[in-house]
């Protein structure tokens, strides 16, 4: 889903980006993978895996949820920083119910 779409996102978000700019942005995007699952390992034991998978869905729930009211204000605004964090967010986000 997410890689189909993430270049004509970026270029929404951030549209003056260069080639080496948008290398950059993908890279920190795919990185907040790494972080999300990073964070969520030490928590499957206690937790458990449903209760994980429950907490990942809410996030990426709520996550969406604040995306999709913010989107066209900030884009309007000319924020593509913000929607940048929201959408690595999100992106990470899908890590914490897939670990």
């Amino acid at each position: 889903g997410n890689s189909l779409l993430q270049p004509r996102v970026l270029r929404v978000m951030l549209p003056e980006a260069t080639v080496e700019q948008s290398a950059v942005e993908n890279m920190g995007i795919a990185a907040m993978g790494i972080v999300f699952t990073l964070l969520i390992i030490p928590t499957i034991p206690k937790l458990g895996v449903r209760t994980t998978q429950i907490c990942g869905f809410a996030c990426n729930t709520m996550i969406s949820l604040v995306l999709a009211i913010a989107w066209t204000p900030l884009a309007e605004k000319k924020q593509g920083g913000a929607l940048f964090v929201l959408y690595a967010l999100l992106y990470g986000s899908y890590w914490i119910m897939n670990v």
